[in-house]
């Protein structure tokens, strides 16, 4: 199981979004990477939308079951990022994820323990302090 994540972004946040972007991403992938979830599900793909206008790049989510992909293209508040701390910055992605954990139960994915998954996520993200 892997987490994976890339972004939609404005130019002028792109440099402090990538180490916030990792950092979050390395947290989730050196928990989940050992474990088993079910075979419904071997990337969990999340792309933030982080622009001005975000218009042009709607939110969207599907599962593809041939490949095993749960797809998610989720807003995150511009106007939020480029004025907050780096901390801050990775509470934002983290919200994102936690939305995509809710989203995904609308979804008909098959073979995979999305309630263990999600609690795993979620355990890594407030030991993080990145979800109150």
């Amino acid at each position: 199981m892997q987490f994976w994540s890339s972004s939609e972004i404005q130019s002028d946040v792109a440099d402090s979004h990538r180490p916030a972007r990792k950092d979050v991403e390395l947290a989730i992938n050196s928990v989940i990477a050992t474990r088993s979830y079910g075979a419904g599900v071997s990337q969990w793909a999340l792309i933030y939308i982080i622009l001005e206008e975000g218009d042009d790049y709607p939110e969207t989510y599907r599962y593809q079951k041939k490949n095993g992909v749960a797809e998610f293209r989720l807003t995150v508040d511009y106007a939020n990022i480029k004025v907050c701390d780096d901390f801050e910055h990775r509470k934002q992605l983290a919200s994102a994820i936690l939305r995509s954990l809710e989203l995904a139960k609308t979804m008909k994915i098959q073979s995979f323990k999305l309630d263990t998954f999600s609690h795993d996520v979620i355990d890594i993200l407030t030991e993080r302090g990145w979800l109150s």
